[in-house]
């Protein structure tokens, strides 16, 4: 937009490590304290789950797997868990610093590095080079663009939607169901669920009211939000 390369750098990853640290001081110690207090009604709500599942004959059988759930035999010892999920957090806060150092870097030299991968491709090959590089800067950016979009619009309605019900840990569910909305057939699954754990114990009402609305929104993002964000970059 007219404005030196350096100087724009400068500008996107001010901007960009603002909105960082104002998400994380906002949202991360709520997100954090809802996520505790999920976990501490979890019996709770896996027996709301079990009643629900014995109403029904289809389903009846499941309910006494679901109360026999072993969690030390599926996650093994506390104490390995927690080191090896502290391992895993650290190694993605890792890739994510690493990720944002390697994009600046090459932010900064992208003309020495575009002309280092040419010299070492043949020449007669350049023209289709260039055009892949092309296609991938707006495609690849295209679709990171639509795969936020969606994401934040997401989290918003499932916000907005456990709101207006006064649900518990609304603001960790719908951080969730953003994160969720990235995976492809089982994103749905993990986005309801939480939703309709959350709303069991406020009668058949709410929970068929969230959870159609879910599934209209869900619908309308898959026939009309992802063809519009997603098909104008693709």
């Amino acid at each position: 937009r007219g404005v030196r390369r350096g100087l724009g750098i400068a500008l996107v990853f001010t901007i960009l490590l603002a909105v960082v640290v104002l998400l994380i001081t906002l949202t991360i110690p709520e997100v954090l304290a809802q996520a505790n207090s999920l976990v501490e009604q979890e019996p709770v709500l896996r027996e709301r789950l079990a009643i629900l599942l014995t109403s029904w004959r289809a389903t009846a059988s499941l309910a006494g797997s679901l109360r026999q759930i072993n969690y030390a035999a599926l996650f093994g010892s506390s104490a390995h868990l927690a080191m090896s999920t502290s391992i895993r957090v650290f190694e993605l806060v890792a890739y994510g610093v690493g990720a944002v150092f390697l994009a600046l870097y090459v932010m900064l030299d992208r003309d020495r590095l575009r002309g280092a991968l040419f010299a070492i491709v043949p020449r007669q090959q350049h023209i289709p080079l260039s055009r892949i590089m092309l296609n991938l800067e707006r495609i690849v950016g295209g679709y990171i663009r639509g795969q936020v979009i969606t994401c934040v619009l997401m989290a918003a309605f499932i916000f907005v939607l456990l709101s207006i019900f006064h649900v518990k840990n609304a603001l960790a569910i719908a951080v969730m169901s953003g994160v969720a909305d990235v995976l492809p057939y089982i994103g749905g699954v993990l986005i309801l669920v939480p939703a309709l754990l959350a709303t069991i114990s406020m009668g058949p009402v709410v929970l068929t009211t969230v959870g159609v609305s879910i599934l209209v929104y869900q619908e309308a993002e898959n026939r009309l939000l992802i063809p519009l964000v997603y098909g104008r970059a693709l």
